[in-house]
């Protein structure tokens, strides 16, 4: 055997020494790291600020997105507790400065790094002293770390930017690369286009503010105000088809859709020949990529909605057929700049995108009469696949004008003589038309000119002219014209000018009421005198009413009472009769050819005009008044007797409406009304049932269709059953083990404002022994009790037994004792030779509790029974330390124990003992 090198003594000490204040040091580090090594300071770093003007920091480098100054003036307030938006929109957030001097700073600090995974903040400064800057946050390019993209000021200015940070940003750096680089560089084009790859999520983000003048210390344990950003999914939510008259097509910009909306601008299904066909869609979501265009590149809306569409884009409009054979491929193009106008309104997630139908089409065919097509908006990528869409139909350009027969028209040679227009106008309302007339024969009529007209709102076409120096029979020729050119093939018109008729009759189509049937005709003429009669159906139907006899001359607004109930959408024609005996009486029999009073008749046919009448329910004016009671104070659920208010009609003929009872925006009952003018009536509402009615106050009252009575219904709060547990007896008690408690009671009273129904139990400790249930109603008292309580189960030892519901309980103090034994003598130990003498250890283990003093208590583990420890005894000490000192865990304890085991094992080696 190779004997063993003896060990250098100094060598055999370092390594057990280094061992030694090894252990050391992780005993003062695990001591530190439990409070015992003093106060630190373990708040965030600050952030100075300068104050001046400051170049972007680019880079992610944030502090906690909560930033306040250390001496926060408390004068920085946002304009509202909560700004809301949609993903991939831009958020306006105003910051308020009260009491503060031009370029007085705030810094806002957005997200929450545990809640929202994303953290921003920046620093603005009132520039013009207005007290108030907004802020502009850009939701769309948030985590690109450009800052000019991701905020900026109005009045005021962004003075410094602290990054982004979260883990919405490590992913984007992790999948695509990059962090934060000047503005206008390659680097920044590459972050920039990051935006498209992914939206700030959806959530709440925490906002805080703090305002701060230059050069102070921005802390993080400060706010001057919070507010709450609500960031919602973004939607494609709706669209229409709207229609560009021709010869506005290059016109059609912001203003124009400003200013025309409604009138040239119109929504319609058809668009015609040389027109524009509008696609209106509201989605949100778009402003962020918009203006990342237009304040970054200075590019307009319409450029930066084609930057963004398109096969790489992340949004495209188009037209496609509809009316196309199964399985074949659907005609379809896109809008680009060359065939398409685009107007947007971001902020309000609202735009109109313009096809010009002169530049847009396909091969073979070309857009055809008749043909369906879809206007379609669509959202991909970054913003999810969303798609809103309108059909229309595409048709020539016509315009057919009213003609007797033979398409020849015959205006009046009449001071305002009208040429309208007949059925199948299919050109957009606003359309400029011209009508050119030239007289066939120029040496028997002067007659030439042009008449100008604009297609009315419901495609309807007039053209007005004086004709009352053309001679009657001049005959002519007509030309409609759009932009100076013919509008079709069937825009050419032979015409007559005819002598004004002896009569005539104008009517609308109108309501009447079942109560009061009358029709009103707008105007008549009557070159005679005479009467207007209308028949059902046509003129030469039944007489469902007539007017009094009629001066020769003009007449308007005719009222004339129906003399029987017409059904509902019944066609009446208006027809002028003369007054041919003189009676002035009207005696016209429709089914006698050669009746007396017989029509005006212009080229044999009756002078007369059609309208379709519809049949309602004349409502009146109804006023509400004397509402009883004017206040109501109730509990829930209890019976309001009566509620009564007067109802008068105050229109000028009887009149129905429906009358109600109303609490808040809900109806609770009505009553059917029907009074005369002038009429009055008391209007009850009995026995009204609040039990659906929470604690609060409410509007409640009498309305009619007209007029309301209101007045204030307060619904008292209720405290909920609350049953409270008093008078414990025994309220202390002392027994021994296997003993039986009598009785045990308590006190149980309902104090609170209803009815309600409990489990009172009976327990020791947390152990239910008995338990009883009870009902009371609002103030009723029960005494609770509880027979022959046994405590067989019970160890020796302390408890607490008490009595307890739902709300209360009351507690006592219940000790069990040990039943009484007879003792045993036992034989005398033989004795035992004691071992060798060992050197004992002690173990403590700290178990804090909430006493101010500590207490060690000494449990034997050697000699005799009862006996106290010996010489060579170990004695296992538990020590109760108090709460105020910090402590020592487990840990910490065992690493106690390493190091005196260490020590020992030094002092061994050291005396020559084994190591």
């Amino acid at each position: 055997m190779v004997p063993l090198p003896e060990r250098d003594p100094v060598s055999a000490r370092v390594p057990t020494t280094a061992v030694v204040m090894a252990l050391g040091a992780l005993l003062a580090l695990s001591l530190f790291a439990q409070g015992v090594g003093g106060a630190v300071d373990t708040g965030p770093d600050a952030l100075e600020l300068d104050g001046g003007a400051v170049e972007p920091d680019d880079g992610p480098g944030l502090v906690d997105q909560t930033v306040t100054s250390a001496n926060a003036t408390g004068n920085a307030t946002f304009s509202t507790s909560a700004y809301r938006a949609d993903r991939g929109d831009v958020v306006e957030i105003t910051v308020e400065l009260s009491d503060a001097d031009r370029g007085a700073l705030a810094t806002v600090s957005l997200g929450d790094s545990n809640g929202t995974n994303y953290t921003t903040g920046v620093t603005v400064a009132d520039s013009d002293g207005d007290g108030a800057v907004t802020i502009f946050f850009n939701t769309y390019t948030a985590g690109t770390h450009v800052r000019d993209r991701v905020f900026w000021a109005e009045s005021g200015a962004v003075e410094n930017w602290r990054g982004e940070d979260g883990g919405f940003v490590e992913r984007l750096e992790a999948r695509y690369g990059g962090a934060g680089v000047p503005a206008g560089t390659e680097g920044d084009l590459a972050n920039r286009s990051r935006a498209r790859r992914a939206l700030l999520p959806a959530g709440d983000y925490r906002l805080s503010v703090v305002g701060h003048e230059g050069n102070q210390s921005v802390d993080t344990s400060r706010v001057d105000d919070v507010a709450t950003l609500s960031l919602a999914d973004r939607a494609a939510e709706s669209s229409q088809v709207m229609v560009v008259p021709a010869g506005d097509v290059g016109a059609f910009d912001r203003e124009y859709v400003r200013t025309n909306a409604g009138t040239s601008l119109t929504r319609s299904v058809l668009a015609a020949r040389g027109e524009a066909v509008v696609h209106r869609v509201v989605a949100s979501g778009l402003e962020g990529a918009i203006r990342n265009w237009t304040r970054n590149e200075g590019y307009t809306i319409e450029e930066a909605f084609f930057a963004e569409s398109g096969r790489d884009g992340i949004w495209n409009a188009a037209v496609e057929q509809v009316d196309i054979e199964p399985e074949a491929e659907r005609p379809r193009f896109r809008a680009t700049a060359e065939n398409s106008r685009v107007v947007g309104d971001p902020a309000n997630d609202t735009f109109y995108v313009a096809f010009d139908l002169d530049e847009v089409g396909y091969f073979s065919p070309n857009l055809e009469d008749g043909e369906r097509w879809s206007l379609q908006f669509h959202t991909s990528g970054v913003l999810a696949n969303d798609t809103v869409r309108s059909n229309w139909t595409y048709r020539d350009s016509y315009a057919p004008l009213l003609p007797w027969s033979e398409n020849r028209l015959r205006p009046r040679n009449a001071s305002e003589a009208v040429i309208r227009n007949s059925v199948g106008v299919t050109v957009a309302p606003g359309t400029e038309l011209s009508l050119a007339i030239e007289a066939t024969d120029p040496e028997a009529s002067p007659l030439s000119r042009t008449l100008e007209t604009t297609v009315g709102p419901n495609r309807t076409v007039a053209f007005r002219t004086d004709l009352s120096d053309v001679p009657v029979g001049t005959e002519f020729r007509a030309v409609l014209r759009r932009d100076g050119t013919q509008l079709d093939d069937g825009s050419v018109y032979s015409g007559e000018v005819l002598a004004v008729p002896p009569a005539a009759v104008t009517v609308d189509d109108q309501n009447v009421t079942e109560l009061d049937p009358e029709v009103t005709v707008a105007s008549a003429r009557l070159e005679s005198g005479g009467f207007v009669a209308l028949h059902a159906g046509n003129a030469s139907g039944p007489v469902v009413g007539s007017s009094a006899s009629l001066a020769p001359g003009n007449h308007s607004a005719l009222r004339i009472d129906l003399a029987r109930a017409v059904p509902n959408g019944t066609r009446v024609v208006a027809v002028a009769h003369r007054d041919t005996d003189g009676d002035v009486t009207f005696d016209f029999d429709p089914t006698d050819p050669d009746s007396i009073d017989g029509p005006y008749t212009d080229y044999g046919s009756p002078v007369a005009d059609d309208a379709v009448v519809t049949v309602v329910e004349y409502t009146g004016t109804f006023r509400v008044s004397n509402l009883k009671p004017t206040g109501i104070v109730v509990e829930p659920g209890e019976i309001v007797e009566t509620v009564a208010a007067t109802v008068q009609n105050a229109g000028e003929r009887r009149g129905i409406q429906s009358v109600e009872f109303r609490v808040g925006d809900a109806v609770v009952a009505n009553r059917t009304v029907s009074l005369a003018a002038g009429e009055s009536t008391t209007v009850s509402f009995e026995n009204v049932d609040t039990s659906a009615l929470a604690p609060g106050s409410y509007t409640y009252g009498v309305a009619s269709a007209s007029d309301d009575a209101l007045a204030i219904m307060t619904v008292e709060s209720l405290d909920p059953p609350n049953f409270r547990v008093t008078g414990l007896s025994p309220s202390a008690v002392t027994a021994a083990q296997g003993e039986v408690i009598e009785t045990v009671s308590a006190q149980v009273e309902n104090v609170g404002d209803r009815t309600g129904t409990q489990t009172v139990a009976l327990r020791i400790d947390e152990r239910v022994v008995a338990r009883q249930q009870v009902t009371l109603d609002p103030g009723d008292q029960w005494a609770a009790t509880f027979d022959d309580v046994s405590l067989t189960e019970l160890s020796p030892g302390a408890y607490t037994i008490g009595v307890s519901s739902a709300n209360d309980s009351a507690t006592g103090a219940l000790a069990v004792e040990a039943p009484s034994l007879t003792a045993t003598p036992s034989p005398t130990p033989t004795a035992t030779p004691t071992p060798t003498e060992t050197p004992s250890t002690s173990s403590t283990t700290a178990t804090p509790t909430a006493s101010d003093t500590a207490t060690a208590t000494a449990t034997p583990t050697g000699g005799t029974d009862g006996g106290s420890s010996t010489d060579g005894e170990s004695a296992e000490t538990t020590a109760t330390t108090s709460g105020s000192g910090p402590g020592l865990s487990p840990a910490v304890a065992m690493l106690v124990v390493i190091a005196v085991g260490v020590g020992l094992g030094l002092g061994l080696r050291r005396s020559g003992g084994e190591p």
